[in-house]
């Protein structure tokens, strides 16, 4: 199996990650495509993110898509599809895997050992995705959530400070899931008050590509700063 993802460059001593998928990694797929499949078994590849390949890689995709051979399979796995150029999705077969009834989700979560006060509470956080949900009761994120959640109220009361708050989200691998769920907590807000919808959407908006931009060169400290801070000025006037 191959799979295609983030992968490191290295540019001397320093390691740079990757934001897109190249047209170097789609053409060494078509190369392993080619080869003979060993022990007549078939070849499957993967490509996840399917979003991220940019423009010269989606089409260096195409001859292999419009060229199918018996045994080969190629999945793409996104949760925006709408990225995909439309070139692409025309050459795929979608298949959509929404998220279970809640009566589901939650015996799901209950035959693997979990109360049902943390799997309502799990599953409410993961709007519902079980696998989320018990992958967070799980490793702490419903704590790490719980935390996002206190940093909000605390700078929304004037008691948080906007950089160093910033500074210690940034400061970890859970940086990626404390933009989340501050994105998440943002919508739960704007649910509570009719009023500067527009300003907490647009907040939402912001957090989302900051979160995208994770793995650029950017100062993401002052970004996140700068968001944290404008948190800060929407609610104590909507106080």
């Amino acid at each position: 199996m191959v799979f295609l993802g983030y992968v490191l460059n290295e540019k001397g001593s320093s390691k740079k990650m990757r934001t897109e998928l190249v047209v170097d990694q789609v053409r060494e797929l078509g190369q392993w495509f080619a080869l003979t499949a060993s022990q007549g078994v078939a070849q499957v590849a993967i490509i996840e993110p399917a979003d991220q390949l940019n423009d010269n890689a989606a089409n260096a995709l195409l001859k292999t898509l419009e060229e199918p051979s018996s045994n080969r399979y190629l999945l793409l796995v996104t949760d925006n599809p709408g990225r995909l150029p439309a070139t692409v999705l025309s050459r795929c077969q979608r298949l959509e895997f929404r998220i279970p009834e809640p009566a589901v989700a939650r015996q799901w979560l209950r035959d693997r050992g979990i109360a049902d006060a943390d799997a309502c509470e799990a599953l409410d956080a993961a709007r519902g995705h079980p696998g989320l949900a018990a992958e967070w009761l799980a490793q702490g994120g419903l704590a790490l959530r719980q935390e996002v959640k206190s940093d909000l109220e605390q700078i929304a009361a004037g008691r948080g400070s906007p950089v160093t708050t910033a500074q210690r989200w940034l400061a970890d691998d859970s940086a990626d899931l404390r933009l989340r769920f501050a994105a998440d907590l943002a919508l739960e807000a704007g649910k509570r008050q009719s009023a500067g919808m527009g300003r907490i959407g647009d907040w939402f908006n912001a957090v989302g590509r900051c979160r995208m931009q994770l793995r650029a060169p950017l100062r993401h400290d002052l970004v996140l700063a700068g968001l944290l801070h404008e948190w800060g000025n929407m609610f104590r006037r909507a106080g």
